[in-house]
């Protein structure tokens, strides 16, 4: 992929209900990529997959694929994920289309919750913290966010009522 190339693609809302085989066709199939693209699904979770792809060149990317647009706006990822290469504290994004995003793959190793007793590793994670919450200038306008006490309350009023969680005519809890 061009060190210069990003593609955003913005559409309110759009409900893909894909599996495994048919997201990674889509994503091997994208006009982004410089040759043979390598895809493995490395983890994800109830609304997400996540694939690590090593594209012709070498370089190594994150594909996130979120399949459902009520829990969280595509909008406000993308521009969180922009705000937080600005501040130098997250990836680059280099390709967007609803509930699919393209961004540089990090190097290095995930902290432990062990090393969070470490006061060294503590400052870091505070310094990361006060350039967060320091950089409102970083994103140009408002976002709605995700916050897992709501989804929480969401999934339970759901459960409640007997709507799927997925169910595009549901009323907002």
């Amino acid at each position: 992929m061009r060190d210069d190339f990003c593609q955003l693609s913005e559409i309110s809302v759009l409900h893909r209900d894909w599996d495994n085989g048919r997201t990674a066709e889509h994503i091997l199939g994208l006009p982004i990529w410089s040759g043979k693209v390598q895809l493995k699904q490395k983890f994800g979770g109830l609304q997400n997959r996540t694939y690590f792809a090593i594209d012709g060149d070498g370089k190594q990317y994150v594909v996130r694929c979120g399949f459902d647009q009520f829990r969280t706006r595509q909008t406000s990822v993308v521009a969180c994920t922009i705000a937080a290469h600005r501040l130098e504290i997250g990836p680059a994004l280099r390709y967007a289309e609803p509930n699919l995003t393209i961004t540089d793959f990090v190097h290095g190793a995930q902290i432990q919750l062990s090393q969070q007793r470490d006061p060294g590793v503590v400052a870091k994670i505070i310094k990361a913290m006060k350039v967060l919450h320091g950089g409102s200038e970083a994103l140009p306008g408002s976002i709605s966010y995700w916050w897992a006490f709501h989804t929480v309350r969401r999934y339970l009023a759901e459960m409640e009522t007997g709507l799927a969680a997925t169910n595009c005519q549901r009323s907002f809890v």
